[in-house]
């Protein structure tokens, strides 16, 4: 029965999605995703839902070679997909409704290797926006300095994580609508940190 549930919505999506009419054009690799993200929110009142949680990936950054052309070709894919997105959240009143996560599972060196590229490190950065963010600033602690001194420094230009996981998920699942007495539930290792490590809706968001 769950086969044909999942079956008869995926059916009531595609006739969703075929037709929704954009008011933006997008192109490039994150252009092409973030259009499908699009059509999505476009589609909610004919799905009847009131809330959406849309998640995709972009390869392409794992530059173990040639740094210094690949990830200004990649931020720009980047831009122009995201522009035109929010761009399409204006056009739709949403604008406070819809908060953008970029993320990474790991960050990079700091140090390039011999083939011009950085390798796997483990402290990284990532970039929130929405209307609804409290934006314009970093939240968390930056490093004091990227010398071999820093407290943070392990090594290769890898810098340890002085935030968790869990702390930016903290807030952005508060601002979604999930209680207090969930989040636990939503993050089961929230509870391995203090709340001082941890990001709060006021935190992020307006």
């Amino acid at each position: 029965q769950a086969f044909v549930n999942a079956v008869d919505r995926r059916g009531i999506l595609k006739t969703a999605l075929d037709s929704v009419t954009l008011s933006q054009s997008y192109s490039g690799y994150a252009g092409g995703r973030l259009k499908m993200a699009a059509k999505i929110l476009r589609s909610r009142e004919s799905r009847e839902v009131n809330r959406d949680a849309i998640y995709f990936t972009l390869g392409g950054h794992d530059t173990h070679f040639d740094t210094k052309e690949s990830v200004p070709a990649n931020l720009q894919d980047i831009n122009d997909g995201l522009e035109s997105f929010t761009k399409e959240i204006e056009d739709m009143g949403l604008n406070n409704s819809v908060t953008i996560l970029v993320v990474s599972e790991f960050g990079r060196t700091l140090t390039s290797n011999a083939g011009g590229g950085t390798d796997h490190a483990w402290g990284g950065n990532y970039f929130m926006l929405g209307g609804a963010v409290n934006g314009g600033k970093i939240v968390g602690q930056y490093p004091a300095s990227f010398s071999s001194s820093d407290a943070t420094f392990c090594g290769r230009g890898r810098i340890i994580p002085t935030s968790p996981w869990e702390a930016m998920w903290n807030g952005v699942a508060q601002w979604f609508g999930a209680d207090i007495d969930d989040l636990d539930y939503i993050m089961p290792n929230r509870k391995s940190f203090p709340e001082t490590m941890l990001f709060s809706k006021s935190d992020l968001f307006d």
